[in-house]
């Protein structure tokens, strides 16, 4: 018999209005490595099933209401994906923007937080920021 498994916690990424996921095309845009991406992925399933605290350092504020995963490997510049948190329950957490700098993409970042409290069941979904391999 197999054993169905709930997360406690939900991770969400923002859906624009095309129906692509925000992150994964910034992550794309910008040739962020698979290794980072992967990374990344790990962090997003610990975080689902231990939440936040699995993930030390990883989690900085970027300002009173967002904060941003940093995502570092050696010889790569920093990328931080900015996310906000509880959207519909508190624990959950819905990645908003990609960036460089995450100071340049908060007003992005609330742009998408605003579209997704306008319209919860188009715009963010639950998939892996990595790409299937065919």
């Amino acid at each position: 018999m197999g054993v169905i498994y709930f997360p406690s916690w939900l991770v969400f990424s923002h859906v624009d209005e095309n129906g692509e996921n925000t992150i994964r095309k910034w992550l794309d845009q910008n040739g962020v490595s698979s290794a980072l991406r992967s990374t990344f992925q790990t962090w997003i399933s610990l975080i689902e099933h231990n939440g936040p605290l699995s993930v030390p350092g990883v989690i900085v504020r970027v300002s009173d209401d967002l904060e941003a995963f940093k995502l570092v490997r050696k010889g790569e510049p920093h990328v931080y994906v900015i996310f906000c948190r509880g959207l519909r329950r508190d624990s959950e957490i819905t990645l908003l923007a990609g960036a460089y700098r995450p100071k340049d993409a908060l007003a992005e970042a609330r742009r998408n937080r605003g579209a997704i409290e306008r319209d919860f069941l188009r715009r963010r979904r639950r998939e892996p920021v990595t790409r299937r391999v065919a």
